[in-house]
């Protein structure tokens, strides 16, 4: 599963066997990103804990949005795990296998808003040449409509599956074989 040693459901104990029922319940089992912090659960909890109020909790930016800003930066970064998860995720919003089959192959061409694009824009800009953001990158999310909390939303979003991407490549972290139980 990883390159590190984990703790599987049947070995854990006390915080983290609750950590794992926790997540099992709520998202239909341990997904492999979650379970490869299982050997520290107080970042196992602070991780879960993130993704929650970034991709659930109450923003400006859609669930769509959102998800195609996970697809987008997971592009960019070729992370097969993460575009599986979120891929899947953004079909779940109502996209098309088609529309989500387009961004992971070609954003630019995708039936996107003027709005969606920009936000693919400036994920994948962030992604890429995150020495080269500027004020203007923040003037053209404001002039498709996104206010200061959605951009700070966005940016926490691109900047956590920057994070969790390369996590799944320094630890070779491998999709579950049933991975759709628990986008």
């Amino acid at each position: 599963m990883t390159r590190i040693q984990t703790i599987s459901d049947d070995k854990a104990e006390g915080k983290l066997k609750e950590l794992f029922e926790k997540i099992g319940s709520a998202r239909g089992g341990v997904a492999n990103i979650l379970r490869a912090n299982s050997v520290n659960p107080n970042v196992l909890e602070a991780h879960f804990e993130l993704y929650k109020a970034l991709m659930f909790g109450k923003s400006p930016l859609s669930r769509r949005e959102r998800e195609l800003a996970a697809v987008v930066v997971s592009v960019a970064n070729n992370c097969f795990y993460c575009k599986s998860h979120h891929g899947e995720a953004l079909i779940r919003t109502g996209a098309t296998p088609e529309f989500v089959s387009q961004i992971k192959s070609n954003w630019e061409n995708a039936n996107l808003t003027k709005r969606e694009k920009r936000i693919c824009k400036f994920a994948v800009r962030l992604t890429q040449k995150q020495a080269s953001m500027s004020k203007k990158h923040i003037e053209k999310l404001k002039r498709v409509g996104l206010d200061d909390r959605a951009i700070h939303d966005l940016t926490m979003i691109v900047s956590y599956f920057n994070m969790v991407n390369r996590l799944v490549s320094a630890l070779d972290i491998e999709l579950e074989p049933d991975f759709e139980e628990t986008c």
